[in-house]
């Protein structure tokens, strides 16, 4: 067994330290060729050969357990040397995944977590209305890429909060518009501006007639505005049947356009323009043009944003005509559209406040339609009605820009004529008078009536009467018209509390 593990022990420290080497080497060599002959010497056979051999073998063998003791010694030495620097390995390699630990982690921190810092905090500042917030990662990664398209996002929700934010402005301004006219005018000009396009147009469809009854328009020539039309079947006509939201028609020169620009539009320099239906709670009003001069084409941000604009319009355009209805149910007669009494009474004190300030002379005037009871009585209240709105047209086309005509009660009309002359009132009832007796009134059975009317005049040349007794001479003079046959002017010329009346067939 000893010799086969000596050359395993050499074997073992071939790279170990010479000493170790060189003291494996002496005890194999002792053993080899001193105490392994002297054990194969002893032999039972031969007693005394065999007690030289062992005797001889006893006094060698403690110098070879020394040798053996100083080799497991020295490799006690060497295992101990072997753990210690093994620990050493072991305690370096711990380091060092230590350190690459904190490296990464640092490295993690600055190269990601930092940028998902700045994009969480970027995002809660869009939340809370910071639209103009961006991030900056300058890598060219998946953090670089997710960085550029939050910014994309933030670059449209900050376009998307102006382009609300003008709107509604826009729908400020419009809804504070004095008059109809006035809204649309804002309207166009706000399209234009929140578009960029040169000119616009708005066309009202009439139910009742079936067509495009009136528009108006803004940065068109005159010579455009003159020849436009909006045909049936025609573009307009298109865009106000379409009842898709969102629905819009673009018109330039591209091949695949249905709509193809006008000669007309050539010649105003047009290069495109959409029309888009005008609709707010069901109810089609008509159409809005935007015209292009410097493109041929809108963007879809662009048509976006226009239909957007077209039902803010379209809802503007309806409450401000509702509006401009109801206050003019408050003044005016819903039949005749004439004033009512009430708008009557206050302009009759302002005439007579400034009659009296600046000594200028007026004139009242009081018209009944005569035996009107006998219409209703024979055709009906429809009839009645038919005939008190032609009435009403007759006097608004015999009577001057600058007199008051009003619906007193029932078939009963006032009318007030400022700075005029005793001859120009006799004139102007006599002409009234006349125009009502030889214009014959259409009936609902397709037939027609003539009908003539009673006046009283009440003049008062530097009014010093008051406004009640200006209608009361009026409404003598009236009475007196009656009574003398009808169908007649009475004037009635009031000087504080004395009259003259004359009757005038």
């Amino acid at each position: 067994a000893s010799a086969r593990k000596f050359p395993q022990l050499q074997a073992m420290s071939a790279s170990k330290s010479p000493q170790l080497q060189a003291m494996l080497a002496e005890a194999r060599g002792s053993w080899e060729q001193a105490l392994r002959p002297l054990l194969a010497q002893i032999d039972p056979a031969r007693p005394e050969q065999a007690h030289a051999a062992l005797r001889r073998y006893e006094l060698l063998a403690p110098e070879q357990v020394a040798r053996l003791d100083s080799i497991v010694n020295l490799i006690d030495q060497g295992v101990a040397e072997d753990i210690r620097a093994l620990a050493l390995f072991q305690s370096a390699i711990l380091g060092l995944s230590l350190l690459l630990g904190i490296v990464g982690f640092v490295m993690t921190r600055f190269w990601v977590t930092r940028p998902l810092n700045h994009l969480v905090s970027a995002t809660q500042a869009i939340a809370s209305g910071a639209s103009g917030r961006r991030v900056s990662v300058a890598t060219q990664d998946e953090l670089g890429a997710l960085a550029d398209a939050f910014n994309r996002m933030a670059g449209a929700i900050e376009e998307r909060a102006s382009q609300l934010s003008a709107l509604n402005q826009v729908a400020i301004t419009i809804t504070s518009s004095s008059s109809l006219k006035d809204a649309l005018d804002e309207i166009m000009r706000s399209g234009i501006q929140l578009t960029g396009a040169q000119a616009a147009c708005i066309a009202f469809y009439d139910q009742g007639a079936g067509r495009f009854t009136e528009w108006v328009t803004q940065g068109l020539s005159e010579h455009f505005v003159k020849n436009m039309s909006f045909e049936p079947g025609s573009l307009a006509d298109e865009a106000f049947t379409t009842a898709t939201p969102g629905a819009y028609i673009l018109s330039n020169d591209w091949p695949q356009t249905k709509h193809k620009l006008s000669r007309l539009a050539h010649d105003e320099g047009i290069k495109c323009f959409t029309c888009l239906p005008l609709t707010s709670h069901a109810s089609r009003l008509g159409v809005v043009y935007f015209y292009r001069t410097d493109r041929d084409s809108f963007t879809l941000a662009e048509i976006e944003l226009l239909t957007t604009f077209a039902r803010l319009a379209a809802e503007a355009i309806e409450n401000r005509r509702l509006h401009e209805r109801l206050a003019g149910e408050a003044h005016t007669d819903p039949l005749t559209g004439l004033y009512n009494r009430r708008e009557f009474d206050a302009r009759l004190a302002e005439e007579h406040q400034r009659a009296r300030r600046y000594g200028k002379p007026f004139a009242l005037m009081m018209i009944d339609i005569d035996r009107f009871k006998h219409i209703n009585d024979d055709y009906g209240h429809p009839a009645g009605d038919e005939v008190l709105k032609v009435f009403a047209e007759i006097l608004k086309q015999q009577f001057r820009e600058v007199d008051i005509i009003a619906r007193y009660g029932g078939e009963e009309f006032v009318a007030i004529l400022p700075e005029i002359s005793i001859d120009i009132a006799k004139q102007i009832a006599e002409r009234v008078r006349s125009a009502i007796a030889s214009t014959p009134i259409p009936l609902v059975d397709g037939g027609e009536s003539r009908i003539t009317a009673s006046i009283g005049v009440a003049y008062c040349p530097n009014c010093g009467a008051s406004p009640r007794e200006m209608i009361e001479r009026a409404d003598q003079a009236l009475y007196s018209a009656k009574e003398a046959g009808r169908n007649r002017v009475v004037l009635s010329i009031v000087k504080g509390t004395d009259a003259v009346a004359a009757a005038q067939k």
